[in-house]
């Protein structure tokens, strides 16, 4: 971004956040006829940047610093059409010109992440800290080996997904680990009900679609002295098995772990809500949702949030359960799971 930076108007366009995406944020935006200065400022490959703004009746500001990855212009109106993304894409321009053997010094997920990072996006560090180890004692030795020609992104997945965590970095350029237990960082729920601010739904249950599964196979293939080295990962949750799904990974066996987490992720899935509502500008991917529809409650997690700035609404795309009325998250604001009578416990309110 310039500084200071210049304002324009936009005319709509989407942004979406995604729990399972890299980039974790993307948009599209348009704008009219910008000037022939501002033109020149939003070319790519200068590693332009666009803050864009949003607001709902004077609540707070809610600002998201994305970088521009396309601009095609449409001669007829001089309409700009902005493709942006979080800079998870900046990961994935950046490749190792020589073979760097540096991060096998690094004992720790941590380091590596940000010995990467370093280099990829000077000035980018994660948030946070932790005691994961870099590699598995089962991994292959060439698992820290960043070879030429392989993205930032594509070294760091890999090891990243075999401790069951994801690289994330938000509209505000913060980069963190997130397991499985994360659950955003906005107000915390996302509420939508039938009869108050739901706008359109649709429920989906789908067993074929590759979400839910209760066992999988990572195979790893990578070439060693130009000869193809494989190894397997795997984890059923049931015996026998009831559906399995086979992940293909094309790098250094970096230690079992994947399957796993792979197989823990699929349980709350297979079942999909999507809900329409009013934008509400806090919302977040990962949060913990909860839809209320004539006869039942649905709870979950937000897999994607979509805001239409064309519509002013926000689609909200959630893996969801069937939750009873008496569960302690539904409780109104200001009850605790520990007011319930004397003599009951909170546990027969189907936690």
């Amino acid at each position: 971004m310039t500084s200071p930076p210049i304002a324009v108007a936009l005319s709509g366009g989407e942004i979406v956040l995604d729990a399972g995406g890299a980039p974790h944020v993307q948009a599209t935006v348009r704008v009219v006829a910008p000037s022939a200065g501002v033109l020149a400022l939003l070319d790519p490959r200068s590693s332009a940047r666009v803050e864009v703004a949003a607001q709902r009746d004077g609540g707070t500001v809610r600002r998201f610093d994305l970088g521009v990855r396309s601009r095609p212009r449409r001669l007829a109106n001089g309409e700009v059409s902005l493709s942006l993304a979080s800079d998870e894409a900046l990961l994935g321009d950046y490749r190792a010109l020589r073979d760097d053997a540096s991060p096998v010094a690094y004992t720790r997920l941590v380091d590596v992440v940000n010995y990467v990072l370093a280099l990829a996006i000077p000035g980018a560090r994660l948030t946070g800290s932790g005691l994961w180890r870099a590699v598995g004692d089962d991994a292959h030795a060439d698992a820290l080996v960043w070879r030429a020609g392989v993205t930032a992104l594509d070294f760091l997945s890999p090891l990243v997904q075999a401790r069951g965590l994801r690289l994330v970095c938000d509209e505000q350029r913060v980069w963190t680990l997130r397991g499985e237990t994360y659950a955003g960082h906005g107000d915390g729920v996302v509420t939508v009900g039938w009869g108050v601010d739901l706008i359109d739904t649709e429920d989906t249950i789908d067993r074929g679609s590759g979400e839910w599964f209760d066992a999988a196979v990572v195979r790893y293939t990578w070439t060693q002295d130009g000869l193809e080295q494989t190894a397997t990962d795997a984890h059923a949750l049931t015996h026998p098995p009831t559906r399995v799904q086979l992940i293909e990974k094309e790098t250094p066996f970096p230690g079992a772990g994947l399957a796993s987490y792979a197989v823990r992720r699929a349980q709350h899935r297979g079942r999909q809500v999507r809900a329409v509502k009013v934008a509400d500008w806090t919302a977040t991917a990962e949060e913990t949702v909860i839809l209320t529809v004539p006869d039942e409650i649905h709870v979950g997690s937000a897999d994607q949030v979509r805001f239409d700035l064309d519509r002013d609404e926000m689609t909200v795309t959630a893996r969801t359960v069937d939750t009873p009325d008496t569960a302690w998250i539904l409780l109104p604001s200001g009850d605790a799971w520990d007011d319930s009578p004397a003599g009951e416990s909170w546990t027969d309110e189907d936690a």
